[in-house]
């Protein structure tokens, strides 16, 4: 049951301060209402009405303080009376909490749970302290002051809400990274939720080869073998290929590059965002203008992700072969036509020595809380029921 234990907060709206670009001079103008806009966007993205799906009237945002720093983690908290159980959801990398704005009402129906979603410290609208594990460090170093930054901000901020236990949801990195807070801490997770992890499988055996060939593509047929074999990318490629794999290494990320475009950052962020035609025109313009004002503040834990990942978003220290260490009932959901396979989930139901399953939602990809909300919230749902009702065993 979750406790009253006083949670320190800061109070809302906040004004961050938004990292000049090196190309800011070009855009002298409305520089301080840009700022003010980064307090709009969430709500405005959050407050969508689509299909009822708005967020309901218990709904509170707040930055809840998890040390003596000075650092927060941006909470959205939906709380009732006489709950029992504690749903926290985590995001993937370049998103937030308002990425789940399509499923806060479905599930915070659920009678007897406290739904809670929050932004990974460095991410988001949460603090922005200086991540400190250099791309420098030896390879294992790395992944392992990376894991723990992520880990440890998580406990730090589930001790300060009071919660002794919860049912723990990660998407894609959110995933990766809640999978080891269960592996630490599996004391305080009744269930965990991986929805597309990244980071399971082990590499291909030839990935050293493929990049020697700067090629990263994954035939998925046997016919496709041969011709991915036979066709060779060009000069153009291959300086691109190069470049990328560059600023990978380097812990350039996507946001940093709309910081540097300065006024044109937005014009990146737009594109992006038109692969989401499902959505409305409104949704689109909201969802574009939350994911820019999240991008253009300082950078910090975004660049995490060269720390764990390889190029082609394979881990360096894969999860499959850690699983063994999961000890809580634990779900792997998928899209119908996710870029992350589900091999690696079903390759690591056989380790897990816990109750496993594993659900594919149709007619989305990897983002299916945006794409099939319904889906989506059907597979949390019925989960959460079954903690409700005792059902689950590990």
């Amino acid at each position: 049951m979750s406790s009253s234990t006083q949670v320190e907060t800061s109070p809302l709206p906040w004004s961050p301060t938004i990292a000049k670009s090196p190309l800011s001079f070009l855009n002298p103008w409305g520089k301080t209402t840009e700022c003010e806009k980064g307090n709009q966007t969430e709500s405005a993205l959050l407050s969508n009405m689509n299909d009822s799906q708005g967020l309901p009237p218990n709904a509170q945002l707040m930055d809840v303080n998890i040390d003596d720093a000075g650092n927060y983690v941006h909470t959205l908290a939906i709380k009732q009376e006489k709950a029992k159980h504690n749903l926290v959801m985590t995001h993937g990398y370049f998103t937030g909490i308002g990425y789940y704005y399509r499923n806060y009402q479905g599930l915070s129906a659920a009678d007897g749970w406290n739904v809670y979603s929050i932004d990974w410290l460095g991410m988001g609208r949460s603090s922005r302290p200086k991540f400190g594990v250099p791309h420098t460090l030896p390879e294992e170093q790395r992944v392992r002051d990376t894991e723990a930054f992520f880990v440890e901000s998580l406990e730090a901020w589930r001790q300060k809400m009071g919660i002794e236990k919860m049912m723990l949801l990660g998407h894609s990195f959110g995933g990766y990274m809640s999978a080891l807070y269960a592996m630490k801490y599996p004391e305080h997770v009744e269930k965990l939720v991986l929805v597309s992890p990244i980071g399971l499988p082990e590499p291909p055996a030839d990935l050293a080869e493929r990049l020697k060939n700067r090629d990263l593509r994954r035939p998925n047929k046997p016919e496709d073998v041969e011709k991915t074999a036979s066709t060779k990318p060009g000069f153009k490629q291959n300086v691109i290929f190069g470049v990328a794999m560059s600023l990978w290494e380097r812990n350039y990320t996507p946001q940093w590059l709309v910081r540097m475009a300065g006024p044109y950052g937005r014009r990146l962020i737009n594109f992006y965002v038109t692969k989401f035609a499902f959505l409305s025109d409104k949704e689109r313009a909201d969802l574009a203008a939350y994911a820019y004002h999240i991008s253009v503040l300082p950078g910090s834990s975004e660049y995490a992700l060269g720390n764990i990942l390889k190029p082609g978003a394979f881990a360096r220290r894969p999860l499959v072969n850690r699983m063994q260490g999961l000890t809580v009932p634990t779900t792997f959901m998928y899209g119908q036509n996710d870029w992350v396979e589900s091999s690696g989930g079903e390759e690591a139901m056989t380790r897990i020595p816990a109750k496993t399953q594993l659900f594919t939602v149709k007619e989305c990809g990897h983002n299916i809380h945006l794409e099939n909300p319904q889906g989506f919230n059907d597979v949390v749902l019925r989960e959460m029921q079954k903690l409700s009702q005792g059902q689950e065993a590990q």
